[in-house]
């Protein structure tokens, strides 16, 4: 959540770039009690921010994370045994299923700057929504901005 939080309000302009050493440091001697020698242990450990890439790596992370497990749940209601199968290393039935869904083989939803992307983000919405019998509600703003249109030059850069 740390890397998270910090990026969301890097997005939403209460986090100047320059500030976000000090508010990492702050935070995870908060968060954990542990306080990083120096940057390049702290926020530089992310090549996501100090190669220049702010916006929606960690929501999208986050998101994958959300929906995997909303899709093991939805295979797990469907394959009865599965628990069973993946403990006898059996994947072909659960890849089977993944492949009932029409789940898109490299979604990458985070990267919805073009219209291809916004129809493999498309695909990854209905696909969800298919296995989990309701539709998804999970939304990423860095995701939304894009798809509205944004660029990666109006984007915050370290």
């Amino acid at each position: 959540m740390l890397r998270f939080d910090l990026e969301l309000a890097m997005l939403e302009g209460t986090l100047a770039v320059a500030d976000l050493p000090d508010a990492w440091r702050a935070r995870i001697t908060s968060d954990l009690g542990v306080t990083p020698p120096d940057d390049r242990d702290g926020a530089l450990q992310d090549v996501h921010w100090y190669g220049g890439i702010v916006g929606g790596a960690f929501q999208s992370y986050t998101l994958g994370n959300i929906m995997s497990a909303q899709f093991f749940a939805a295979a797990r209601r469907d394959l009865a045994d599965l628990d069973d199968q993946i403990g006898a290393a059996q994947f072909a039935p659960l890849r089977a299923w993944l492949t009932e869904q029409h789940l898109p083989a490299r979604p990458q939803v985070h990267r919805a700057r073009d219209r291809r992307a916004r129809d493999r983000r498309a695909a990854v919405d209905r696909a969800l929504s298919r296995a989990i019998s309701t539709p998804s509600t999970a939304r990423c703003t860095a995701c939304d901005a894009a798809c509205a249109g944004a660029t990666s030059a109006s984007r915050p850069r370290a």
